[in-house]
């Protein structure tokens, strides 16, 4: 074993050959690691409303996403920590223990206390293995081959978009627990190659903390700061207006939480689930930052249907055939971004172009006025061309091995609190933009004064990301009058449309706001090739 040990102490000076035993067994093992999550992901969102069916549970359906949004978040912060005071293979043999206990708790399913148990057991091992690949990814591989597990992942990614028709059929076929089931056969799998093929891996705090003390304090503000900032998400236009004050105090209490949990942590150095050392890092920092904005981009993705459906009159139909190769060809364009970047060393210039291309993009979305297959198909492709895994990538070679497991659960939470953040912020400006307008645009249409005040509040409840079931319900005031339905319908998604315009050049700014962090990358950040050795200072003349 202490043979297998070695492989932890790359030298990055010196070229290693990728098919050797050394690089490709961690290799293809962090591979089936990160293809579990995505496994899960794209089967049990396609069971989840078979499920809740099942167990008559649609009223639990908010509770469980803040459930699963809450600890998903602060269990990467909590795993992070643990990664780095605990051998990590054995971290890492825990997490898949969760996952096959949420598998096998999901498929037998049967009441309420159930859903929570295994909605908290998949939380916690998810928000955990995402951490851990960002912690294994710094201990496992040379920083030599980083960008290319980055692009094998991101390739692999993309083919498995046709696993989610795969659940589907499953679902209909069989039933929604085999997915569960193969969820748990998965983690079974990744539990046994963990065992047998991955190294063991001493933590660099584990020889120097006799008795481990975990951060209850952080842990418990972390949780309700979270609970806080996602809770709004999911009461915002359903017990709570967007147009509400309350709402903006979920927010501001939320990010109140997080300073006092900061504070707190660096009063706990020792024990704390972030490193305040780590927050000095101006680099890791950056790339967090890098990372985080990305997410402002790929978070607005929702709206781009909303144009070019509703503002821009193409029908759904039309609008799921343009985006199919476009969105193909992007994430092309992006499994080539990290594996550039590890060949040429160019880590500012490639993150700059993206972010670049990313505000590009979504200032194209925001002053499209006439769609056609070319222009959307070029809209497209220039969003899809987003490599969320560029910013771990940075993130990752931005640290030193003993920081490893919090640089891992501290960039994991930011990724999860940026897009709670960003998703606020979106429906906000949505929801409220589109009432500021609503009335106006009925008057316009000369259709304000032939609604009743039923039909007019109800206008203000619906838009055009309301469920076919809602909008039924509203055109049911209408009886037979579908003409007055029609021209209602089309001033929402009128006021609909212009908000996601709206939501477009507020996403440019916050993804430009990234580039600050691609300026503050260290320049000693080194993705390939042998570093430079320090100039020779010549002898100094005798005076």
């Amino acid at each position: 074993m202490a043979k297998r040990e070695l492989i932890l102490d790359w030298d990055d000076s010196k070229q290693y050959k990728f098919f050797s035993k050394e690089i490709m067994i961690p290799f293809l093992a962090l591979q089936l690691m990160a293809f579990g999550p995505i496994v899960n992901l794209a089967f049990s969102g396609t069971a989840t409303p078979y499920l809740m069916a099942d167990i008559n549970a649609a009223a639990y359906l908010n509770l469980q996403n803040i459930i699963n949004s809450v600890f998903r978040a602060v269990a990467a912060l909590v795993w992070g920590s643990i990664f780095d005071r605990f051998n990590r293979k054995t971290v890492l043999l825990l997490l898949a223990l969760f996952q096959m206990a949420a598998g096998l708790v999901y498929a037998a399913i049967v009441n309420i206390p159930m859903l929570i148990i295994g909605t908290l057991l998949g939380a916690i091992g998810s928000g955990g293995a995402t951490a851990g690949l960002v912690t294994l990814l710094g201990m496992l591989l040379p920083m030599q081959y980083r960008g290319t597990y980055h692009s094998v992942r991101s390739l692999v990614q993309l083919g498995m978009t046709t696993l989610t028709p795969l659940g589907a059929w499953i679902i209909e076929k069989f039933s929604f627990r085999y997915v569960y089931i193969l969820n748990f056969s998965l983690y079974t799998l990744i539990f046994i190659v963990t065992l047998l093929l991955i190294p063991s891996m001493p933590a660099s705090l584990e020889k120097i903390k006799t008795k481990f003390r975990y951060d209850w304090g952080g842990s418990i503000i972390f949780i309700v700061g979270t609970t806080v900032l996602f809770g709004a998400s999911f009461v915002g236009g359903k017990t709570i207006p967007w147009s509400s004050p309350v709402i903006y105090l979920f927010i501001l209490g939320g990010i109140a939480i997080y300073g006092v949990g900061l504070w707190y942590e660096g009063k706990h150095e020792d024990i704390g689930l972030i490193s305040v050392r780590l927050l000095k890092n101006k680099a890791f920092i950056s790339a967090v930052l890098v990372g985080c904005m990305y997410y402002a981009s790929f978070t607005v993705k929702t709206y781009e249907q909303i144009l070019s459906v509703q503002g821009l009159g193409m029908t759904l139909t039309t609008y799921t055939a343009v985006k199919v190769i476009p969105t193909m060809l992007g994430h092309g364009i992006g499994i080539v971004y990290p594996i550039l970047m590890q060949k040429t060393g160019w880590y500012k210039g490639i993150s700059g172009f993206v972010v670049i291309l990313n505000v590009v993009s979504m200032i194209y979305w925001a002053t499209m006025r006439v769609a056609t297959p070319t222009t959307v198909f070029i809209a497209l492709t220039l969003s899809a061309a987003t490599p969320l895994s560029l910013g771990q990538l940075l993130a990752v070679n931005s640290v030193d091995k003993p920081d490893m497991g919090r640089a891992g659960g501290t960039y994991t939470f930011m990724y999860y609190f940026s897009s709670a953040l960003f998703s606020l912020i979106f429906n906000i400006l949505l929801n409220n933009i589109h009432l500021q307008r609503l009335i106006p645009n009925a008057t316009a249409a000369g259709i304000a004064g032939k609604l009743t005040p039923a039909q007019l509040q109800t206008m203000e409840t619906y838009t055009v990301l309301a469920s076919p079931k809602s909008l039924a319900a509203f055109k049911a005031t209408f009886g037979a009058n579908t003409d007055l339905y029609n021209k209602a319908v089309k001033v929402i998604s009128d006021c609909v449309t212009d908000a996601s315009r709206v939501i477009f050049w507020v996403s440019a700014v916050l993804t430009a706001t990234a580039i600050f962090g691609v300026f503050g990358l260290r320049k000693d950040m080194k993705f390939a090739g042998k570093p430079k050795a320090p100039k020779a200072e010549a002898p100094k003349a005798n005076s």
